[in-house]
């Protein structure tokens, strides 16, 4: 539920129920699926999936990682839920394990996204001090371009926390002495990673990837 300041052009709310409505669209069995919108003057609000089940956040807090062959499916489940958003051009812009919720379910573990595109939407910052961590370096920049690729960065970070039980950054991401990002490789970290998958997290992390 989002509470929103007077806007007088209804600039906020018509930006929030473009984003609403394109969330509406996306269905995919590892995304949280926006079922109606709900609104009166001060408030905005999205009757959502009943998820019932974890933060992924929370069961990294009491890990010291996942195993490479447990994480794999669910690295696989949350790329795929990305990358139909990505197909009608919703980005996400502030994922985090705290957007990503696991549940049981009879074949495994199933991780489903939430909160694509919202906070923008909104006329908030998806910077925090918890999140700024897992943003991509443009999101810091005054007028920021967004597209795909800012959530490329964010699924780096969010994987190398999945495998290494940290996060790759401690706040804002930033370059090494060296010139490179000042983060340990996540080979070193985890020798069981496979480094195929250790290369596209290297990869998604690059600060400036051009």
């Amino acid at each position: 539920v989002l509470r929103l300041p007077p806007d007088p052009n209804m600039r906020t709310r018509d930006a929030l129920r473009r984003e609403a409505r394109l969330q509406r669209q996306v269905s995919h069995p590892n995304l949280v699926g926006i079922s109606s919108i709900v609104e009166d003057a001060t408030l905005f609000a999205l009757v959502s999936d009943f998820v019932d089940g974890t933060a992924l956040r929370d069961v990294l807090a009491d890990s010291d990682g996942m195993d490479p062959d447990e994480a794999l499916p669910l690295v696989i489940q949350i790329l795929d839920a990305v990358d139909r958003a990505h197909t009608l051009g919703l980005v996400h812009e502030a994922l985090t394990p705290g957007e990503i919720l696991l549940s049981e379910a009879t074949d495994g573990i199933v991780a489903r996204v939430t909160g694509f595109g919202l906070w923008r939407a909104a006329g908030g910052s998806v910077l925090s001090e918890q999140n700024a961590r897992y943003m991509a370096p443009e999101l810091f920049e005054p007028a920021p371009r967004i597209d795909a690729r800012t959530d490329v960065f964010s699924l780096g970070c969010v994987i190398y926390e999945i495998l290494a039980g940290r996060s790759a950054f401690d706040a804002r991401p930033a370059l090494g002495d060296d010139g490179g990002p000042a983060y340990e490789p996540l080979a070193a970290l985890v020798p069981r990673c496979p480094l195929v998958i250790a290369a596209v997290v290297e990869r998604a992390l690059e600060l400036d990837p051009a």
